[in-house]
């Protein structure tokens, strides 16, 4: 083997390598306990048009997921019945005042 031909194996190696390591980036994953929105770096859009479930996606080049879970999730700040154990929140106003804020969201 000459060393024109060595050197034509090892940048063809080299650009199959980059090759791949460029192809494996563009796949990205939403588990099954999220939604995913791709989201393109360069032109700062979402896609709102297809929302993607759990699993494994080509998207391409700068794009990436926005996960969002599949769980609704309260947060509850009350002294009446609250199942999740967080008291009401207490506070004062500014002229001294006792507050008391029942919220849940």
């Amino acid at each position: 083997m000459s060393q024109g031909e060595t050197c034509c194996l090892i940048c063809i190696g080299v650009v199959g390598l980059i090759l791949t390591i460029i192809f494996a980036t563009m796949w990205h994953s939403v588990e099954p306990t999220e939604y995913g929105l791709s989201y393109n770096s360069i032109s700062k859009a979402i896609n709102a048009d297809h929302v993607y479930d759990g699993g494994l996606y080509f998207l391409g080049f700068f794009k990436h997921f926005i996960k969002f879970p599949r769980t609704v999730t309260s947060i509850e700040f009350s002294d009446y019945g609250s199942k999740l154990g967080n008291p009401a929140i207490e506070t004062r106003t500014s002229e001294g005042l006792a507050l008391k804020l029942h919220v849940s969201f």
